[in-house]
């Protein structure tokens, strides 16, 4: 796959993509280990760039231990690596670990060490490939929590290659990879409410992707038939009366109806299931496809077959563009 990627870094920045969308051989590049073309250190061999790089796996060698680890990169003396080190790890709240061997600390933990190591040069810019694949949702958490804090408190921009959209969510800046190429990027909350088109609403794990006919358009507000279901949507977009078009609706904005005037459909119960502190349920009722929706956890949660009166807000309803999009027009609507 050729790639031809231009992404803008502010602060924690996640480039998100599929598994073989070109993410890792992204960072290699950049890193200098893959042949490429590119700015601003193009020219430079790796061990040039000032740059740190976090591969997948943590790579830590398995003969020194945790302070020796983090202690490599450093140029000076070897009482000075040791208090360097030692004060990288303190960063990331393990300290205690310094003279343990990679075999002796948990997951977790060898990601923090993996972190210092790849800091340890006060690089220009932090390079993270996968760095949650290998921890659990707990684990997880804290490690992006001390990650971003620490990146913020070195003043050191960071890009991290991942599939997680929950990663994608905690960053300052996001850039979705498809097909080689950036097909949109900016901050998270902007991304993730108004994805451009039908690959970045899967990349953002949605699910609820349908096609509709307009009805009719009364400045911004839209009335969409889709598939017998009539739903209401705020376009900026002139669109005629008959056009085709491609909706998105996140899960969380499929919610129960707390008032009879707030009722938009009355939706029959498929399945459901847990879903951490919620239910995620799919719905059925006029669409031709069920409908996904994060409700709250109930005692019981709901039953198969039973009628849930539901409500989606105009504003909750994306219109996809049926194209790509070319770069100069990749940055997410305001």
């Amino acid at each position: 796959m050729t790639l031809n990627v231009m992404v803008e870094l502010t602060g924690f920045t996640v480039l998100l993509g599929r598994s073989g969308s070109g993410k890792t051989s992204l960072l290699k590049a950049i890193a200098g280990l893959l042949s490429a073309q590119g700015e601003p250190w193009g020219d430079q061999p790796p061990q040039h760039r000032p740059v740190g790089y976090l591969p997948q796996g943590n790579a830590l060698f398995p003969h020194l231990r945790v302070w020796q680890n983090v202690a490599f990169p450093l140029d000076a003396a070897w009482h000075s690596q040791r208090q360097q080190a030692i004060d990288l790890l303190d960063t990331f709240g393990v300290r205690h670990l310094a003279d343990r061997w990679p075999t002796q600390i948990s997951g977790g933990q060898k990601q923090r060490v993996a972190l210092a190591r790849a800091l340890a040069r006060r690089p220009q810019l932090l390079l993270l490939d996968e760095p949650t694949s290998s921890l659990d949702m707990t684990t997880r958490d804290e490690v992006v929590e001390e990650l971003i804090d620490g990146i913020r408190r070195m003043g050191i921009p960071a890009l991290a290659a991942s599939h997680d959209p929950n990663l994608a969510a905690a960053a300052d800046h996001v850039g979705l990879l498809d097909d080689g190429r950036v097909i949109q990027e900016g901050p998270p909350d902007q991304v993730f409410s108004r994805p451009i088109n039908v690959a970045a609403a899967r990349l953002l794990g949605m699910r609820n992707v349908f096609s509709a006919t307009v009805l009719s358009q009364d400045g911004a507000r839209t009335d969409l038939d889709c598939g017998g279901l009539t739903l209401k949507m705020n376009a900026s977009e002139r669109l005629c009366a008959g056009e085709h078009v491609t909706i998105a609706i996140p899960a969380e904005a499929v919610v129960a109806a707390q008032d009879k005037r707030d009722v938009t459909h009355v939706m029959r119960v498929v399945r459901w299931r847990r879903d951490g502190t919620g239910s995620r349920v799919w719905l059925k009722g006029g669409l031709s496809e069920t409908i996904e929706a994060m409700l709250p956890l109930s005692a019981t949660g709901p039953r198969r077959g039973d009628l849930m009166p539901v409500y989606i807000a105009p504003e909750a309803v994306c219109l996809l563009s049926q194209n790509p999009g070319s770069p100069s027009t990749r940055k997410t609507p305001q």
